[in-house]
């Protein structure tokens, strides 16, 4: 014989709710039959039971202030019901010069957004660049006259967007430049929105071709992708200074050719200081128009 043992409830669920760093409101599935009393609490005061009617517990959360999560629990019916509220995300700019910068030269300017976990809604980075400086790429960003206008997506961490100048021929040796961080949603905090950075140009030195001689020329595309029409390749060249006396400091690299369309985005050296018989390397990265073989010629210079 089947014995049939009616149950006094059935409780639904979920067995676990998350929720975003904002206030807000939930409830739960209902409990069958609806009139069963359900005597529901929390266990912590930024979690509220706010109803129990029709089986359907609701709930209220205040906003997280804090960038780590936090875990509640309603009790009902015998169960203990998880409520995991996701942690604030903060977010700041920086500016800052990335490689040096002579006068008449390319040079690197990066504007970072620094995130405390991912965004919960789109932030975007401006920067007014001084008049001394022409902007010849900003990958991810929009370029209006001396306006750059850079957008990182929702669901984004931290995130650098470099700005490719070069700076003019009479550029003073120290040009002020802020980038300002804006975000769109309530669920993100902006604790550092203004950042300045004064930004060194380094007067032209003496040329000193005389002085160096070519050791070893590289070249590859970035990311080791495949090479294409707006590609970015980084090629060094690695010179020795053959002076018996002299020692040239901050030396650099002026292009005086580069063939086929292609665009210096920057140039760096990696000393200061190379002394007779020392070496230095010098990166140049490029921007391709085409794929095709191509020259570059340049002048060192330092002093």
């Amino acid at each position: 014989m089947n014995t049939l043992n009616k149950l006094t409830f059935a409780f639904v669920g979920p067995t676990s709710f998350s929720e975003p760093a904002t206030a807000g409101t939930d409830q739960m599935l209902p409990v069958l039959p609806t009139g069963t009393t359900l005597d529901a609490v929390s266990d912590s005061t930024w979690l509220t039971i706010t109803g129990q009617t029709g089986g359907v517990v609701a709930f209220s959360f205040t906003a997280n202030s804090s960038a780590s999560s936090r875990t509640a629990h309603i009790t009902v019916l015998g169960s203990t019901i998880p409520v995991t509220q996701a942690g604030a995300v903060y977010l700041s700019i920086s500016a800052t010069q990335a490689t040096p910068i002579f006068q008449g030269g390319p040079g690197v300017i990066s504007l970072t957004v620094t995130t405390s976990g991912p965004t919960t809604s789109a932030a975007t980075v401006s920067d007014t660049l001084d008049s001394n400086f022409t902007i010849n790429s900003a990958p991810g960003c929009a370029i209006s006259g001396q306006a750059v206008t850079c957008t990182l997506a929702a669901g984004s961490t931290s995130t650098t967007f470099n700005v490719y100048v070069s700076a003019s021929t009479s550029a003073p040796a120290s040009i002020s430049n802020t980038a300002y961080l804006t975000d769109s949603g309530a669920g993100d905090s902006v604790t550092t929105g203004m950042s300045t950075d004064n930004i060194t140009v380094i007067a032209q030195a003496p040329q000193v071709d005389s002085d160096f001689v070519q050791l070893v020329l590289s070249g590859s595309v970035d990311g080791g992708g495949t090479c294409g029409p707006g590609s970015t390749l980084t090629a060094t060249d690695e010179l020795q200074n053959t002076s018996s006396s002299s020692t040239v400091t901050n030396p650099y690299a002026e292009i005086t050719q580069l063939t086929g369309g292609n665009m210096l985005l920057s140039q760096s050296a990696d000393s200061t200081s190379v002394a007779p018989g020392a070496t230095v390397t010098f990166t140049f990265h490029i921007q391709l128009a085409t794929c095709n073989t191509f020259d570059l010629f340049f002048d060192v210079y330092g002093n």
